[in-house]
């Protein structure tokens, strides 16, 4: 668990950032070299990424993150690192031909919802300068494959004596046109009935093993943006299947049960305000409530039961 516990915060850290791309092509044309801008990245740190094609060598020497109306290559937000083509040796070497640049600003700030352009200052004075931020042409999330963390409790009642399953699980999914699917799998503890398995030494109900698998399906149904709080609903189906294993008062025991849930998620991030297509494609963090019923098909007697719970799970595209 502890591990578990590791990687997921390892992902909601990395959570932190999102990737958008422009809905229409963003390019300018300064002298002999041409920027187009490939798409946006936005988190603790702000990431510029353009297709470069020029027709001659130069050095890039400096560059501003600023508005249209100031004097090219005079003023704004200066960039903290430079790269063409990945190249850490010379980061500022432009050759001719096409290229990538990558331009970064370290820092948050809500300055997205303003009508920016970069300032790159070349040499001799020269200066490239090209759109970034539109309010008029929005930036879009674009699909990409999604890894799934997940803390999950499912409550239920006496079902050959599981109570509650909770475990952590990780998996990975992606948006199949409007619809989120996801596959996940993991370990957990299956918490048995006083009744079926007794107490132990410490007057706590015993517990076992379990593997909760899961697929579930899940559309948007609405979004709303507060402050930094982006806020996405989400609705949904889910099956599950779980051996467990419980200590039951007539020895250890495994049994499996099937669950069929109906799902209802708030998903949230913290954003810089842009204009956005598609927010529900972006990381998230999401709190989901399971509700529906536990199928044990083997047990000799009670073989349904009402079952609920909660998931905090994190949505991570790659």
């Amino acid at each position: 668990m502890r591990v578990l516990g590791l990687l997921l915060g390892i992902g909601l850290q990395a959570c932190a950032y999102a990737r958008y791309e422009p809905t229409i092509p963003m390019r300018a044309r300064s002298g002999d070299v041409e920027l187009r801008l490939k798409f946006v990245r936005v988190g603790p740190a702000r990431e510029f990424v353009f297709e470069a094609h020029s027709t001659a060598v130069h050095s890039i020497q400096r560059g501003w993150l600023t508005v249209g109306t100031r004097r090219p290559c005079t003023a704004g937000a200066e960039a903290d690192e430079i790269v063409v083509d990945d190249n850490g040796a010379t980061p500022g070497f432009l050759a001719d031909g096409r290229h990538e640049v990558r331009v970064r600003f370290d820092g948050r700030t809500d300055d997205l919802s303003l009508d920016l352009v970069l300032d790159l200052e070349l040499e001799n004075g020269l200066c490239a300068r090209t759109p970034v931020i539109s309010q008029s042409i929005p930036l879009e999330a674009k699909k990409r494959p999604i890894v799934v963390g997940a803390m999950s409790l499912d409550g239920t009642d006496d079902l050959s004596g599981l109570r509650a399953i909770l475990g952590g699980q990780v998996g990975g999914g992606g948006w199949l046109g409007p619809v989120l699917l996801t596959g996940q799998v993991g370990l957990g503890t299956s918490i048995c009935s006083k009744a079926a398995c007794g107490k132990d030494d410490n007057g706590n109900l015993k517990s076992g093993l379990a593997i909760p698998l899961a697929i579930s399906a899940q559309v948007s149904f609405g979004q709303a943006m507060w402050n930094r709080l982006l806020s996405v609903g989400l609705l949904g189906a889910r099956y599950s299947y779980v051996p467990f294993r419980l200590p039951r008062l007539d020895g250890d025991r495994w049994f499996a049960v099937h669950g069929f849930y109906g799902v209802i998620g708030w998903g949230f991030a913290d954003r810089t305000k842009v204009p956005l297509v598609h927010a529900e494609r972006t990381p998230l963090y999401e709190v989901a409530i399971p509700i529906g019923i536990l199928v044990e098909p083997d047990a000799p007697a009670q073989r349904v039961a009402f079952a609920a719970g909660l998931d905090l799970r994190f949505l991570l595209p790659l």
